[in-house]
């Protein structure tokens, strides 16, 4: 399937909802990022929205134009942005939102009629260290970093109230990416009311079965022990994982 900018747009309007009363304390409070506080994560956010406007253009200019000028740069306009008082950090995240929304939008149609336009890449993250992916991926991205980073605040959000369509789009995709890291790939199985679905091939000695919602926070490395409680794991305990 392919996430659309509507469901990065309602994603985006929760998390405004949800921040939209916090004051100076409350965003100053410890996130569940190591090291970051709320200012932190949600300066992050507003900034990820800048980096994938500049992709944006670069997709609709055909002239290359990273994320970040650097890692460096990145890292320092977070830090720089977590200590402002808290009505400047929620008025960026607006902002920013709207932004990255109308750059999406604007090309959004030439991506689903142009097959060249949705497949052409641009670089995600900090130069030198960039990946490709396709313009169509975009929307995805956005839409990740939003609905992980408001699991982050620790603000009352659980990963069973992600939408469904993220969950469905990210589980293969964050499945074959930890896959890749490991030497012995568990069988998962993800198990919502009626539909039943093997995400990783079947035969392996560790099998993990439980809610898609569940499997997905315990991949990225964000569960918590409510999360796991859903979990049911045969052939072993339940394994660490390395970082996502």
């Amino acid at each position: 399937m392919v996430i659309s900018t509507l469901e990065m747009a309602q994603a985006q309007e929760r998390l405004v909802a949800a921040i939209e009363d916090m004051d100076d304390e409350a965003m100053q409070v410890d996130s569940r990022c190591d090291g970051w506080t709320r200012g932190h994560v949600l300066t992050h956010v507003a900034r990820n929205a800048d980096g994938m406007v500049n992709l944006a253009r670069w997709a609709q200019s055909g002239e290359p134009t990273p994320m970040y000028e650097s890692q460096e740069a990145r890292d320092r306009a977070i830090d720089d942005g977590a200590t402002r008082p808290a009505a400047q950090i929620i008025a960026d995240v607006i902002a920013t939102n709207e932004r990255v929304l109308a750059a999406f939008g604007a090309l959004e149609g030439r991506v689903a009629v142009d097959p060249a336009v949705a497949a052409f890449e641009v670089g995600l993250g900090s130069p030198p260290r960039t990946r490709p992916v396709p313009v169509r991926d975009l929307p995805y991205l956005r839409l990740q970093e939003v609905v992980v980073h408001h699991h982050d605040l620790d603000d009352g959000l659980l990963a069973r109230d992600w939408p469904r369509a993220y969950v469905d789009e990210a589980l293969p995709r964050v499945a074959a990416t930890m896959a890749a890291r490991l030497d012995d790939v568990p069988t998962l199985v993800a198990e919502d009311d009626d539909v039943v679905r093997t995400v990783t091939p079947e035969g392996a000695d560790l099998t993990v079965r439980g809610p898609a919602a569940a499997i997905l926070v315990w991949l990225l490395g964000r569960s918590t022990e409510r999360d796991r409680a859903r979990l049911h794991v045969e052939g072993g305990a339940l394994p660490d994982l390395p970082a996502f």
